[in-house]
Formats: structure tokens, sequence, C-alpha cells
């Protein structure tokens, strides 16, 4: 018998032997999905603004997003570190990039630019996209993340993922942007989550139906090194089982070199319209990329919408009223 049956079926059993976990945390999210606490009010709120649900269903729906929650820390403390994740797709992502590869004339000076979103797993998906780089390209990703609150915490995250082949950039270190400039020019990949809202700035783009601020720092970068835009992402199929789901961006700033048609996991890549008012020349270039960006993630979400994060404020800004709107 094969490896991969061999794994799948000891990952099988192993969720069955966790079923009685599982219960009780279905039981749990219920529990604290009635709470008035700030997680459950913004994702309720969310989900009804967002969704059309009502208070009740909206409920139940957060209820689902904390169980996605719970899922995420059983692959990651006990599943992943026993190396039992499994992960379809990654023979077709690795076709998809050499694809990429030559209908741009890239070969080993540019990586791609990957842009993915707080959505499923992102530990068991940036372990894939590290490995197939590594392996098939012998090349390395670097992915842009925010430190911890506490240092002892931050320094677990970095040797725990950096253990299995995710290398970190912290935003908050004070060369960040000569730190990814230097990789983005000696072949390496990005990585970021721009579903988060901004602290300040970004540009807005409609979002389920409402404008919404996204980071565009990260995507400068990439855009003027030349770099390929990939939409990533991991979806839970059940807890340690996730498929990747990836396809091309807006790549207007690469000339292609032929006319070959990508294959990739999710073909259906739509726009957002954003506010083109007062736009800097950054948030210019990356306009119509983040637009794609955006109607791709949206759909991808509205598919299994339990697995992003939803208790977060993501519309509480908004753009100058005076903006016009463009497709």
């Amino acid at each position: 018998m094969a490896h991969g049956t061999m794994k799948f079926l000891g990952l099988i059993l192993l969720n069955v032997l966790l079923f009685p976990v599982y219960a009780i945390l279905i039981f749990l999210s219920l529990f604290v999905a009635i709470f008035p606490i700030f997680p459950t009010q913004i994702g309720a709120q969310n989900a009804r603004e967002r969704l059309g649900l009502n208070w009740f269903v909206s409920r139940l729906f957060i209820a689902g997003v904390f169980l996605n929650y719970a899922f995420y820390f059983v692959e990651a403390f006990l599943i992943w570190p026993l190396g039992m994740t499994v992960v379809t797709q990654k023979k077709q992502f690795e076709e998809f990039l050499i694809g990429i590869k030559t209908r741009y004339g890239k070969n080993t000076e540019t990586g791609f630019l990957f842009v993915g979103a707080h959505y499923g797993n992102i530990e068991i998906g940036g372990q894939a996209v590290a490995q197939v780089l590594e392996e098939k390209f012998q090349s390395r990703c670097y992915f842009l993340a925010k430190p911890a609150r506490f240092n002892f915490l931050t320094s677990f995250l970095e040797k725990y993922r950096s253990s299995r082949g995710i290398h970190h950039m912290w935003t908050d270190r004070k060369d960040l942007l000569k730190a990814m400039i230097a990789a983005s020019r000696s072949g390496k990949s990005l990585a970021f989550l721009i579903d988060q809202k901004p602290a300040k700035g970004g540009l807005f783009v409609k979002f389920f139906g409402k404008f919404s601020a996204f980071p565009v720092a990260g995507l400068d970068v990439g855009i003027r090194a030349g770099m390929p835009v990939v939409h990533i992402t991991a979806q839970r199929v059940f807890p340690g089982y996730a498929r990747l789901i990836f396809a091309e961006g807006d790549n207007k700033h690469l000339t292609s070199t032929n006319n070959e048609t990508l294959v990739s996991g999710n073909s259906s890549v739509s726009r957002n319209e954003y506010f083109d008012a007062q736009l800097s020349e950054k948030e210019r270039r990356v306009a119509e990329i983040m637009s794609a960006y955006v109607g791709w993630l949206e759909g991808v979400i509205r598919s299994h919408p339990l697995q992003w994060a939803w208790d977060y404020k993501k519309w509480s800004r908004e753009p100058q009223k005076d903006s016009s709107i463009l497709p």
C-alpha cells in the first residue's frame, strides 16, 4: 500500500479517535457563541450585515467559525507535529507554477508573489507552498507575519514554523522594506496575508458589498520587482486534510511569452470595485491587482464561509464620501 494511502487512513483513524474531543469542541463553540464577548459580537454582526443572516442564524454561524478555529489548533499542535497532514492539489500547484515561469519567461531570477488570507489553515498551506518551492525550484519563500505580543511567543512561532520550512519576515523589523526588496531581487518568493485591515491608509475595495481597506506595500514591492502574482489558500476538507486553491493574479505588469492557458485550482477570478479618489502612486500601481485578488477571495470565502476569520473589524473604516468608483 502506498505511503500516501497509509497516511490518509492513519489520519482518518486519528479523527475517529478524536471524535469525543470534537463533540466537546462543538458544544463549547455553541456555548461561547451565545455570550456578548468581543469576537462573538463582531463576528455575528459581520455575518448579519455582509451575508444577510438573521440574529439566530448568525450565532450558529459564528459558532461554526469558532469550531473551525478549534480544528485549526488541533491541526497545528497535534496533527501537524505528528506529520499526518494531507494536502491535495500539490502536484497541480507545482505544474501551475512551472506554467507561470514558462508563460512569462521567468527562470530563476524572479520568485513569486503569493497573496493569501486568514482562511482555512495558513500553517498547512504555507508548508505546502514552501515545500513546492524548495523541492521544485530550489528556492525559499518568506512569509510576512506580525509578531506576537510577547517575545517568547514570537520566538516559539519562529522555531515551530521554520522547522517545517516556513520562514518569516516579521513586520516589526526596521529594515523590512529593504529586506523585502533584497529577497525579491535574489529570486526569493514573498507571501502576504492581506485580508486584514491596515491601521491607516490602504486601498478601499468593495468586499461583500461594502468598501474595506486592504494593505498595499507588500504588493507594490513585488510588482516593481516584476514578480508574478499568485492567489493561494488552503481549504479544510476535514481536520488535517486540506486542498490547495490557487489562481493566477492580475499580471498585466508582466509580458507573456506565449498564449498558454494556465490551469488553476480555481480558475474563476472576477474583480471587485475599488475607490479611485486621491490614490497615491503606490495605490494606483496595485489597484487592479488588488481588485482581482479581492474578487477571487470573496468567491473562495462564499464557497466555505465558516473557514474565514469573520470576528474582525474589517469594515470599521470607510473611504472618502466624494470618491468615484471604477470597476
